[in-house]
């Protein structure tokens, strides 16, 4: 995920991506956006227009990783 991303709810545009890339140490695609406070509650899932194909994503709470 990069930033500019489209993020979609229900067919719905809701926002885009701030910033995104790959982490190594999570082994997954991480980015930050702002949410309207309707799709900020953890466990939501969107949806993420990438190079025009809609990819899952899920709202979790940050920092994204547990030390």
């Amino acid at each position: 995920m990069r930033d500019g991303y489209k993020i979609f709810k229900d067919e719905n545009e809701i926002c885009y991506i701030t910033s995104g890339g790959y982490s190594p140490s999570l082994e997954k695609s991480i980015a930050l956006a702002l949410l309207s406070t309707d799709y900020t509650d953890i466990g939501t899932q969107v949806h993420v227009s990438i190079r025009n194909r809609p990819r899952t994503a899920v709202v979790v709470k940050t920092p994204f990783y547990n030390k």
